[in-house]
């Protein structure tokens, strides 16, 4: 999240909001946290507005409010990137039947499967 931009305009919606959520007080808590754009709202006619996963669901969120990361290159990017939510969703499947098909792999072989490409790319 981009927590200055937030700062600087209004927090009703953010810090207040009709559900009781305080989306500021866990963002200034959890600053490095990652999520994932899970929607978008074409309702408002000068900006879409994005859905996220994890803690910032339940709201709006406008580019400017983002930290854009890119897409991974590697699938230790991808994992790096993941969400506690992804993880515990996706980590044990990528990696069993990603990097121990043939069996429990050394060092090398886990740095050149982090290394390589994430799958479905």
């Amino acid at each position: 999240m981009n927590i200055p931009v937030i700062e600087d305009g209004d927090l009703d919606g953010v810090e207040i909001t009709a559900s009781g959520t305080n989306y500021w007080r866990y963002m200034c808590q959890h600053p490095d946290e990652i999520y994932t754009v899970t929607g978008f709202d074409y309702s408002n006619d000068d900006e879409v507005g994005y859905t996220l996963s994890g803690a910032m669901e339940g709201n709006n969120w406008y580019s400017n409010e983002l930290v854009l990361l890119p897409t991974a290159k590697t699938r230790f990017e991808q994992i790096r990137a993941m969400t506690l939510e992804e993880m515990a969703e996706s980590i044990v499947p990528m990696v069993v039947y990603g990097l121990c098909e043939d069996g429990v792999p050394g060092p090398e072989a886990i740095k050149e499967w982090l290394s390589g490409r994430p799958n479905g790319e």
